[in-house]
């Protein structure tokens, strides 16, 4: 039997054989009509939170950390907004990061943030692939304990 599953952005075949296979699928979510719109109101409206643009007031830098390509998120939109709020707070773009929350997963190529945030952001700002099995970029800050 052949099953088909998301794969990225397209479906891919998975031969399972004869076996006995549950499937359990999410429902889809509705998107709303202007995600911009959804987002400008949440930023500026937060909740039990003062708005991004006051946070940064006369800080001096600020890191945005976003799911790695693994995630369908709409990372680009969301930065966008995101700066918008920091651009008011004068936040220069130099002293911005974006921090790619790669977990376990290899590091984004280049091709990859282009995909997830466009390339306009991929070049004017600095963008760092976290690595978890990088010893050398880590800080250990004790046990959790259990």
């Amino acid at each position: 039997m052949i099953v088909k599953i998301p794969y990225g952005k397209k479906m891919l075949d998975l031969d399972v054989g004869n076996k006995k296979v549950d499937i359990c699928a999410g429902t889809d979510v509705e998107t709303p009509d202007n995600e911009e719109i959804l987002l400008k109101n949440a930023l500026s409206k937060p909740i039990n939170s003062r708005r991004i643009k006051d946070i940064a007031k006369d800080k001096k830098n600020v890191c945005i950390v976003i799911n790695d390509i693994t995630r369908p998120t709409p990372s680009k939109l969301i930065l966008e907004a995101i700066f918008k709020e920091l651009e008011e707070a004068k936040m220069p773009k130099s002293e911005i990061k974006i921090l790619i929350a790669n977990g376990n997963h290899r590091p984004a190529t280049r091709e990859e943030l282009i995909m997830m945030i466009g390339e306009e952001i991929v070049n004017e700002y600095k963008i760092i692939n976290h690595v978890a099995t990088n010893d050398d970029e880590l800080s250990y800050l004790g046990d959790t304990p259990l």
